[in-house]
């Protein structure tokens, strides 16, 4: 069971590297797998052992990255009506997160 625990640590470090920022500023199509590989100092075997390819890292690394906003904006749908206040507050979260990430990936 430790084996599976530091499985999925080492995959959301991965996800939370470099090669997830240069999907993000290249494209999938635009990005090699050598460039995600080299970027995050990972093996190609251990690489493939973590994700069957690169596009399963891709979309891996979509969802890590996204989950978060959808998870708030789930609770906010299935909230009681909130005030214009609240609502200003939000939206002023979810866009500080977005422009944060916009600048993470250049």
């Amino acid at each position: 069971m430790t084996m599976i625990n530091n499985k999925q640590i080492k995959r959301e470090k991965l996800l939370d590297q470099e090669g997830v920022h240069m999907l993000m500023k290249q494209g999938c199509h635009g990005t090699g797998m050598q460039d995600i590989l080299d970027s995050v100092q990972v093996p190609k075997g251990s690489f493939y052992n973590y994700f069957a390819s690169k596009e399963e890292f891709a979309d891996e690394a979509i969802t890590h990255y996204i989950e978060p906003f959808i998870l708030r904006l789930t609770a906010h749908l299935q909230a009681p009506p909130i005030s214009h206040h609240q609502l200003n507050l939000d939206f002023n979260f979810i866009s500080d997160q977005a422009f944060k990430l916009n600048q993470q990936s250049g």
